[in-house]
């Protein structure tokens, strides 16, 4: 069989790129992937971390119940994830089950009224047929958050997914995720998952962080402007979005060891007023809007910190904090546009901020 291939042809064009996508260079350093942009819960969902023990994982029982754990390689998931892992419960009963659990990364985030979707692939032996129950409960162990039971379980590879859904619960970091059996029996696992609700509710997406937002308004046609850190678009019903940033790099230099990589205290100070000018506009009459992300409009953090960085957070606490970081529009009023079909708005900048001004005609 022929080698694969593929010609080039740097003659013909066949789209456009904009010259403001300059690239992105990052690492996975800090957990800035898994852990963190990653909306992926569960820490060593594979079972590959670590080729001699089933890292970030551990044994759930009480006095009166009893499990081990260990990896197994010689029951691996496919030809990929080439190791799964054993759960053998030698005594469990429904008020003493036994099983394993996964604290995920700093622990798994629990916020009421939301909808959680777990999946795992699941293989048993002698017969057991189930039922596990997966769930989310406290770090001790005592409050169930969200929990749901798995039938149908077979001696062959088959996953399984379910929905775990919190009450009115108080938010916190401090639970993890289960895998439990009510009875005497041995399941091997293979890459467990749990995901919180996540951006246009991709099934492997990234968090629900609502500054996605802002890049997601922007309409599909670019329009030509002149500063390097702006962004003007239009929609196909008339609509113009303009995105402008200011970035500055708070720690030049090669030399970043222990350093705060994005200085949270930025100068309280604004820099220059900038002014937005857009010309061959309809004229007509428009609606716009005014969106602002940076110094202590709509940063949660700062507002966690101006609350005194509590460990745990109450529901008036939270409540606080999404009313100051909604992500909704600082500003909406209607504008009319003349016959010369120009438009100006001025507005503060500092470091780091980002602005984005939509325009929709009004019918």
């Amino acid at each position: 069989m022929a080698a694969p291939s593929f010609i080039v042809d740097a003659t013909c064009s066949a789209g456009k790129v904009s010259p403001k996508l300059y690239g992105l260079m990052t690492e996975e350093i800090n957990h800035a992937y898994d852990g963190g942009l990653y909306a992926e819960l569960i820490r060593n969902r594979a079972f590959l971390n670590d080729a001699k023990s089933p890292m970030n994982w551990s044994v759930v029982n009480d006095e009166t119940s009893a499990a081990t754990i260990a990896l197994d390689p010689t029951t691996p998931l496919n030809e990929k994830i080439s190791t799964s892992l054993r759960l053998s419960v030698t005594e469990a009963t429904k008020d003493h089950p036994a099983g394993v659990a996964n604290s995920g990364y700093w622990g798994i985030p629990v916020h009421p009224k939301t909808e959680y979707r777990a999946s795992l692939w699941v293989k048993t032996e002698n017969g057991f047929a189930g039922p596990i129950t997966v769930s989310i409960v406290s770090d001790d162990g005592r409050t169930v958050y969200a929990s749901a039971k798995v039938f149908g379980l077979t001696p062959e590879w088959t996953k399984f997914e379910v929905t775990l859904k919190t009450g009115d619960v108080a938010p916190t970091a401090q639970a993890r995720f289960e895998i439990t059996l009510n009875q005497p029996g041995t399941v091997n696992l293979g890459l467990v998952s749990l995901f919180p609700p996540t951006w246009n509710d991709d099934p492997n997406g990234l968090p629900a962080y609502y500054a996605y937002q802002f890049l997601n308004r922007l309409g599909p046609t670019e329009l030509k402007d002149s500063d390097p850190q702006s962004w003007i678009c239009a929609d196909n019903s008339g609509g113009v979005q303009a995105l402008v940033w200011d970035f500055t790099n708070t720690f030049p230099g090669r030399n970043m060891i222990n350093q705060v990589f994005y200085k949270r205290d930025l100068p309280s100070q604004l820099k220059n007023k900038v002014t937005l000018n857009l010309s061959h506009l309809p004229k007509g009459k428009y609606t716009m809007e005014t969106y602002k992300a940076g110094y202590r409009v709509n940063d949660a953090y700062d507002t966690y910190r101006d609350l005194g960085s509590p460990a745990q957070l109450t529901k008036a606490q939270v409540a606080e904090i999404k009313s100051k970081n909604s992500g909704a529009p600082l500003e909406t009023k209607t504008v009319k546009i003349g016959r010369d079909g120009n438009f100006a708005q001025q507005f503060d900048l500092r470091e780091n901020d980002a602005v984005l001004i939509t325009l929709q005609p009004q019918r």
